[in-house]
Formats: C-alpha cells, sequence, structure tokens
C-alpha cells in the first residue's frame, strides 16, 4: 500500500515536470520566431522571347539562390507554402549591358535588379540581401530555321502471317527546326524518341514523339504514324526461263528449263498476280570464265505488289549445242 501511494505521487511528480518542460520549448519556440534570421531561399527562373534573329548559346542558370532577412515566423510560413512562382524574365524587355564595345554578341545583366520582384512574390515582410549568381551572361548568335524530315526510330513488327505494306505514313513527314546557326547548320534530320510495336494485325496509327536536340526548338513536338497492316498468303508459280546472248550458230539446253517461283502477296491482290508477270533468265555470257558446268537464274521482272520472293533453283546445269 505504502508503494503504491510512492508511485502515485511519482507519478503526478513526473506529469508536473512534462508539463513544466513542454510549456518551457512553446515559449523558447515562440520567442525564437520572433528573431531575426538570414536564410537562402532557391528561386526558379524562366527565361524567355528572345530577341529578334537572335540565340542564346549559353548555358543560363535555372535557378536563382537569394539570401533573405526576415523574422523566423514569415521564414516559416513560407517554407510551409512552398508555392514560389518561377521569376519569368522576358528577354525582349530587358535592357542587356555589353560586355565590350569591340564584342556585338557577348551581354550581361544583373540579377540585383530583380530584388523588389522578388520581395513581392514573397509576400512575407523578407528583405532580398543578396542574388546568386550575381550576373547572368549571355551568347548570341543569329537565329535561324528549316526543315527537315524526320525519321522514325523504332521497332515495330507484324504478328505472324501479317505484314507491314508499303512504307509508313508520317503526318508531317517533315518538321521546323530553329536554333543558332551553329548547331541548325550540323542538322540534317529528326528522329522519333524509341518505341516499340509488336505483333500488329491491323492498321494502326502511333503518336510518336520526336527526340529533342539540345539548344534547339522543333515544332510540331510530335508527329502521326499510320502504319499499314495486311494479312498475307503464299503463292507458287513455274516460270520457263529465257536465255539471253545466246549466239546464232548455237542453242542453248538448260536442265531443268523452269524456276519454281515463292512469294507472298497481300491477300487483297492475290487475285491480281499472274505468272506473267513474272521474268526470269540466264545470261549466255557468264559461260566464259565459268569453270562450273551450272548457269545462275536470275528474276529480273516481277509485280511490285508482292513482299518477299525466292526461285528454286537458282543454278541450273547446262548444254551447249551446235545448231
Amino acid at each position: 500500500m505504502i508503494n503504491k501511494l510512492k508511485n502515485i505521487k511519482i507519478g503526478k511528480k513526473w506529469q508536473v515536470f512534462s508539463v513544466f518542460v513542454f510549456f518551457t520549448g512553446v515559449l523558447w519556440f515562440l520567442n525564437a520566431l520572433n528573431q531575426e534570421y538570414t536564410t537562402e531561399i532557391k528561386i526558379p527562373v524562366n527565361f524567355y522571347n528572345m530577341p529578334h534573329n537572335k540565340a542564346n548559346v549559353s548555358e543560363l542558370p535555372k535557378n536563382f539562390m537569394a539570401t533573405v532577412k526576415a523574422y523566423g515566423y514569415n521564414i516559416l510560413k513560407f517554407q510551409l507554402k512552398k508555392n514560389f512562382v518561377p521569376l519569368k524574365i522576358d528577354l525582349s524587355e530587358v535592357q542587356f549591358n555589353h560586355f565590350s564595345d569591340n564584342d556585338t554578341n557577348r551581354y550581361y545583366i544583373l540579377t540585383a535588379s530583380y530584388s523588389d520582384y522578388i520581395e513581392n512574390e514573397l509576400q512575407a515582410n523578407m528583405t532580398v540581401e543578396i542574388i546568386k549568381p550575381d550576373t547572368v551572361y549571355f551568347q548570341f548568335t543569329t537565329y535561324k530555321e528549316k526543315y527537315v524530315p524526320v525519321i522514325v526510330n523504332a521497332d515495330i513488327k507484324a504478328e505472324s502471317q501479317f505484314t507491314i505494306k508499303d512504307n509508313f505514313i508520317l503526318t508531317p513527314d517533315s518538321v521546323l527546326i530553329g536554333g543558332p546557326s551553329i548547331i541548325l547548320d550540323t542538322i540534317t534530320n529528326v528522329k522519333t524518341a524509341f518505341f516499340s510495336l509488336q505483333n500488329l494485325n491491323k492498321i494502326t496509327n502511333y503518336v510518336a514523339e520526336i527526340q529533342p536536340i539540345s539548344g534547339l526548338v522543333i515544332s510540331p513536338p510530335s508527329i502521326n504514324l499510320t502504319i499499314n497492316i495486311e494479312e498475307y498468303t503464299e503463292i507458287r508459280y513455274n516460270i520457263p526461263i529465257i536465255t539471253i546472248n545466246v549466239p546464232d550458230s548455237v542453242e542453248l539446253l538448260l536442265f531443268p528449263n523452269y524456276v519454281n517461283i515463292v512469294c507472298k502477296v497481300g491477300v487483297n491482290d492475290y487475285e491480281l498476280i499472274k505468272p506473267a508477270d513474272f521474268k526470269v533468265i540466264v545470261d549466255y555470257n557468264y559461260i566464259y570464265g565459268n569453270m562450273g558446268s551450272q548457269l545462275e537464274t536470275e528474276i529480273i521482272s516481277y509485280p511490285d505488289n508482292i513482299y518477299e520472293f525466292y526461285q528454286t533453283p537458282e543454278f541450273v546445269e547446262y548444254i551447249i549445242e551446235k545448231k
């Protein structure tokens, strides 16, 4: 019983001590908030509207570091908000300073001129003391524009028994790029960002982003890609071999005298393909310098709307007979 009473007294003393420590901490914190402090704040910066026919080739800062002086509660209030609007600098309205009288391409601006703007945006009774960097340098060159073709950078495959018909349709097939002439003059085309399309079995449309190029503006930033997919089937024909350049005094006999052609064709074009569309030859002139007893067959004419083809045999035996 006595020990229990002792424990109750100790517990009450500990509670009183804890309350005392808590209120002491609160008073210390409130007192700290009433003190003035100096701290650094990161301010995002956006430069836009380059001067007419000019492009900047120097690296511009993405952030300013502002050293500000304010009371603790103002700093705390700002840190809790963390929604500072980026500082937008319209370069078409900036009064640039010449780097030197002899250099007409290099300029600079002093960041201290934006102190009032930053203080107004902070809206927390903060005083801007220092902005880093204190100077932003610009290296201007001539701005140019030109159209360049788009190259598709992709892995595109059709499903089994389907094939990609014709070339891709790009809309647009070229884009306008603009920037410093020193960069623009080296660019002959642009590529899409890599993408993969697999197992296609119907006409497919895809919006492909253009791969960005540092220092250049690309318009539009994407193109529409149309991929025509068609189901195909196989056709087999026996095509007679035509001999060419045979002297009138001899006859060239071939064994066999035909080849078997296997080709792939879209199901919609199947009825359009005829044996007469193919022409296979053997050239008598290839006999000279040929140590063997065979001549190579060559397909010299075939329909435009077939995808793949091959012939067997590729070589035939021959005999030369005098007339």
